[in-house]
């Protein structure tokens, strides 16, 4: 089976594909996944990266399990072998603290709004020690609240004390 991209998915891809850093704002259920999984294969099968954390609400894990299931068997294997997928409430508080990863995601990034929180400050922190992070999120501001997209913008570009 070959996937076919939506136009807006394809758009989505080539900005990932020339920025290691980059947000993905579309509404819900417009398919940000797919193209996220394209890159990540594509980064992978290059050999820029070894190690990947995608990190999301536990309601749209499934969806990327799903998503890489309509790969081919050796790119699902292979998307399986190289991602580790998390939910927001688990990843601060488990064992990844010292883990370094090439790429992280995060899916639903406006679950870092709040740059006080445990949560956000742990992911800041992990992102400053990877050479790719993209952000996903069909709302990346709620209720018109501007200073909600700063911890965002900053897991993609900002430096972190460590």
């Amino acid at each position: 089976m070959s996937i076919k991209l939506y136009n807006h998915q394809k758009i989505a891809l080539s900005y990932t594909r020339v920025n290691n850093g980059f947000a993905l704002f579309m509404e819900q259920g417009t398919g940000k996944t797919l193209p996220s999984l394209f890159r990540l294969r594509d980064l992978i099968k290059s050999k820029e990266v070894n190690s990947i954390l995608v990190v999301g609400p536990k309601s749209a894990l499934g969806a990327w399990e799903r998503d890489m299931e309509l790969f081919n068997d050796k790119d699902m294997r292979l998307l399986r072998r190289h991602i580790t997928l998390i939910n927001y409430d688990k990843v601060w508080r488990g064992k990844t603290y010292d883990n370094v990863y090439d790429c992280i995601i995060l899916d639903e990034a406006h679950f870092i709004k709040n740059r006080t929180s445990k949560r956000a400050k742990f992911l800041l922190k992990l992102a400053s020690r990877a050479k790719y992070k993209y952000i996903l999120t069909g709302t990346p501001i709620s209720n018109g609240h501007l200073e909600d997209i700063w911890s965002q913008f900053c897991f993609l570009d900002c430096y972190v004390d460590r």
